[in-house]
């Protein structure tokens, strides 16, 4: 088959079309005719080299497809061949014409949904209604999106407007701002952004945070939080890692596409259970954006 391969750390000129022999399932696999691949910043990172994010090289990007089933492995239960699906891949191997998955990251496209918006479930607003889930917003909340422009932050103020909160979404430039999600007041992301987020708050703190800069932003929020509030750093930017755990936090991992880590001041509580990846793919495929997200389905 033919795959699009990273062969080194580096720019576009490591970026070569290649061919390989299709991956056979194993138990509790599936492959996938791959006809949509979506491609998320964890991808350019795996790009740049940053460690974590590609097994070994070469390396084929694209953690999430759609497409149709080819083959099943053992233990395979509820997808069969020929069955229009949404999934996590397999170390990457979405930008291939085949692509590997987990059975239980795969499931099945209403007939209704195209299967170029399905491709955006697994990531982008598997990781919105993962953190939804996980933070029980509530009226009267302060929220902070620190990039809400980009897939994830947009999905996420979507998901989550309706709870009464306000929510400030940090924009990276001011034409930026036009691209947030309804309800979601922007605020340029520059020296003194926390500090003037806070003064936007009746209590002047933050009840959730949803961090996805990195480095000295991650410091800053988790300290303008409200007694019992709670950090939700997502993913990985500008090259920061996740962070060294913070002094007096709880540090749990949750769900995500991208390495979510969790650093909370207090416990709230969540049933998150087996396979959370998976509830959030099938409550993505159901949802709409004028709905508020039914919790009480992911527990």
């Amino acid at each position: 088959m033919k795959t699009l391969e990273m062969t080194g750390p580096g720019g576009r000129e490591v970026l070569q079309y290649a061919e390989r022999d299709e991956p056979r399932p194993g138990p509790a696999q599936v492959t996938v005719a791959v006809e949509h691949v979506g491609l998320n910043f964890a991808d350019v990172l795996a790009r740049r080299g940053i460690p974590g994010y590609a097994t070994g090289r070469p390396f084929a990007p694209g953690l999430e497809v759609s497409g149709t089933v080819l083959e099943t492995g053992e233990d395979v239960e509820g997808t069969a061949t020929g069955d229009r699906v949404v999934a996590f891949t397999v170390n990457g191997t979405g930008m291939g014409e085949v692509a590997l998955a987990e059975a239980n990251l795969t499931v099945r496209v209403p007939s209704r949904m195209d299967l170029a918006v399905a491709t955006t479930v697994p990531l982008t607003w598997g990781t919105a209604l993962g953190l939804a889930n996980a933070s029980h917003p509530g009226p009267g909340d302060s929220i902070l999106v620190t990039s809400a422009a980009g897939g994830a932050g947009t999905a996420l103020a979507a998901t989550l407007r309706g709870h009464g909160a306000l929510m400030i979404g940090g924009v990276g430039s001011p034409l930026k701002a036009g691209a947030l999600a309804d309800g979601c007041v922007p605020l340029l992301r520059g020296e003194g952004f926390v500090d003037e987020a806070k003064q936007m708050t009746a209590g002047g703190s933050f009840d959730v945070v949803f961090e996805s800069v990195g480095g000295p932003l991650l410091e800053s929020v988790t300290g303008a939080l409200a007694p019992g509030g709670a950090c939700f750093p997502t993913g990985r930017q500008r090259n920061h890692g996740p962070g060294p755990p913070i002094p007096g936090r709880i540090a749990e991992p949750q769900l995500d596409g991208d390495r979510i880590q969790h650093h909370q001041s207090r416990k709230k509580e969540s049933q998150n259970g087996p396979a959370p990846h998976q509830r959030c793919l099938r409550l993505g495929l159901r949802w709409r954006p004028h709905q508020r997200p039914p919790h009480s389905r992911l527990e």
